[in-house]
């Protein structure tokens, strides 16, 4: 009895290692020249971001200092968002990850890791705003066009 146990275990391990191993989208590697180019991106997005702020809808008022820190997160949070989804596919792109990303580089703004999930969370509808803003302020254009990847080859170094 223990011996099929043992077994059943065993190939439910195997299986749910298997299963695992094929859930995994392949990793991309990026050349220094995209990351130049997105972070290049991130500062021709600033002053569109801080003139967008004033569209994000908050219940409190933000001092000066508040808001520029929530626009400089919101723009490290669109670089980490556009790296991973050139790195891992667009559907990878998790709160975890940017969070993870965030922390690694050091750009947490002074948030505490247990407050920067919600900040994070925040920014991502923030930049939903400021990429769809045409729609809010009916006109034609918006704030931030999507990042135009270009090619493959520029991506993979």
């Amino acid at each position: 009895m223990a011996i099929a146990l043992e077994k059943k275990q065993a190939r439910w391990l195997r299986n749910k290692r298997a299963e695992r191993a094929r859930a995994k989208p392949a990793e991309r590697p990026l050349s220094f020249a995209f990351i130049r180019r997105v972070l290049a991106e991130r500062k021709a997005r600033f002053s569109s971001a801080v003139v967008g702020s004033n569209w994000w809808k908050e219940n409190t008022y933000l001092t000066v200092e508040q808001r520029e820190r929530a626009v400089y997160l919101v723009l490290d949070v669109w670089a980490a968002t556009v790296l991973i989804e050139a790195r891992w596919g667009k559907g990878a792109v998790r709160t975890t990850h940017i969070c993870k990303q965030l922390i690694r580089k050091g750009r947490t703004h002074g948030y505490t890791e247990g407050s920067l999930r919600k900040m994070v969370s925040k920014a991502r509808e923030r930049i939903a705003v400021l990429e769809t803003c045409g729609e809010y302020l009916w006109s034609e254009e918006q704030c931030w066009v999507a990042f135009d990847f270009d090619s493959g080859a520029e991506m993979s170094g």
